[in-house]
């Protein structure tokens, strides 16, 4: 949150947007929120960038675009390795992979176990 909000008000004061502070520590404030957040306040900093130049929301556009991949291929690995003490590809893999077997439809239920391979 920080360093979104910090580089955001940096990056947009060099941009020259209007309400360059409060852009950026809406930006900061809003990153609480998880995807919607992001999303919503750098609409916001594009219209208003827009307002005076269309070079200036894509520079806004172009700023965003940057720091997001870079939160998400640096930031983010470095943050879960260690706390989790475990690789960035490895928690990506667990995140992103689902048991075989199909999960219980009702959520109060645990999920049933794997097949059992016979035995011979």
């Amino acid at each position: 949150m920080l360093i979104l909000g910090v580089t955001s008000t940096i990056v947009f004061g060099l941009l020259h947007v209007r309400y360059f502070v409060l852009l950026g520590f809406l930006m900061g404030l809003f990153n609480i929120i998880p995807i919607a957040g992001g999303v919503i306040t750098i609409l916001v900093a594009g219209g208003v960038a827009a307002l005076d130049s269309w070079t200036k929301m894509a520079g806004v556009f172009l700023f965003y675009a940057i720091y997001v991949n870079l939160e998400n291929g640096v930031l983010t690995p470095r943050i879960m390795r260690s706390s989790v003490n475990l690789m960035g590809l490895t928690i990506l893999v667990a995140c992103s992979s689902a048991p075989p077997w199909p999960a219980s439809s009702e959520p109060w239920l645990p999920s049933p176990p794997p097949p059992s391979s016979p035995s011979c």
